[in-house]
Formats: structure tokens, sequence, C-alpha cells
């Protein structure tokens, strides 16, 4: 997203995420995302965006959509935590 990240104070997530949301950009991803890294810890540790951005080379040219479903499980996980979290 080189355009994006020429404007002053505009980083690399945030390109990604215009281009995903606003210019409907399908194969953009948000590679330092922690909510992404997460949903991908597989419990020997959360990859680092190097490593997420080689795994979603197979999601081309739908990394975007890959990155909202992964946003959604993430949630999804984080929610279920917090229940059983009031429960205890």
């Amino acid at each position: 997203m080189p355009k994006n990240e020429a404007l002053r104070s505009i980083g690399d997530w945030t390109a990604h995420d215009i281009a995903m949301r606003a210019l409907k950009e399908p194969d953009a991803l948000p590679c330092a995302d922690p909510s992404l890294m997460r949903a991908l810890d597989t419990g020997s540790g959360r990859p680092i965006s190097r490593q997420l951005v080689v795994r979603a080379e197979a999601w081309r040219p739908f990394r975007a959509y890959a990155a909202m479903h992964l946003w959604a499980s993430d949630a999804e996980m984080e929610a279920a935590r917090l229940v059983a979290k009031a429960r205890r």
C-alpha cells in the first residue's frame, strides 16, 4: 500500500485497513495486527508478522477476507475466554 503510506502518519496497518475497508482491496493484509497473530497462535507462541506474511501467501489473492475471518475467530475466542474467567 505504498500510496497511502506516503501520507504522513499513515503506517502499514492503517494503509492496509483502509485498502480493505474503503478501497475494497481483496488482497490487503495488515500483517502486524496483534489479533491476526493471536488467532494464528497454535500453542507454540504467537507468530511474528514475518511468519504471518509467509503463511498468508497461500491465501492470495484474498488475504483481506482471511484477515476478516481471523478477526472474527479471535473475537469469538476472546469472548469465550472472558465467559470462562467470569465463571471461576
